[in-house]
């Protein structure tokens, strides 16, 4: 059931990106499937073991050639992002974005 694997799929991505983990029946309230929580739960677990739970924090470099691409970024404009990008991978006093907002 493709309702399913993608209710599954957007719970684990939740739990990386966003600053809370999305409750199931909000997001199965916004994929109007038929399905139940439980299902939701084993679904992720399955993905876990799938993966063999070898999942990576996204970090700035994953956003960032997108980001540059739908603004239109000049050769300047990129090369000072990605000189920013690498400073904030490895300043511990800045901010605590999310990678998304990083790149942004």
């Amino acid at each position: 059931r493709s309702e399913l694997l993608a209710a599954g799929v957007l719970a684990l991505a939740g739990k990386f990106e966003e600053d809370y983990a999305v409750r199931y029946d909000e997001l199965l309230g916004a994929l109007q499937a038929e399905v139940k929580a439980e299902e939701v739960h084993g679904m992720e677990v399955r993905l876990l073991q799938t993966l063999q739970y070898r999942l990576n924090m996204p970090v700035v470099w994953h956003h960032l050639p997108w980001f540059l691409e739908v603004v239109g970024a000049s050769v300047e404009q990129r090369a000072v992002a990605e000189y920013v990008s690498e400073v904030g991978l490895t300043a511990l006093d800045l901010p605590r974005w999310r990678p998304s907002e990083h790149a942004a």
